[in-house]
């Protein structure tokens, strides 16, 4: 896991939820038969940017849809 992914509990609440970060653990989505990914996992701060690369058809609007709320995840949670 990289260190900017490591979130210490502290009276049971994470730094993520406390500092306004976007978290997303073990994020898994399907579209119609096909899986389109799996065990994805990521925390944004405040400020930071994520960019997302990759080939036609890899999941990289999928996954803009999931964080934005307009397709559910199969697996894992948004804090």
């Amino acid at each position: 896991m990289e260190e900017g992914a490591r979130q210490a509990r502290r009276g049971g609440v994470l730094e993520a939820e406390r500092s306004g970060a976007l978290e997303a653990r073990d994020l898994a989505c399907w579209r119609g038969e096909r899986l389109v990914f799996a065990d994805l996992s990521f925390v944004l701060h405040p400020g930071e940017a994520m960019l997302l690369t990759g080939a036609n058809g890899a999941g990289k609007s999928t996954l803009l849809r999931v964080v934005a709320g307009l397709l559910p995840a199969m697996e894992g949670v948004l804090l």
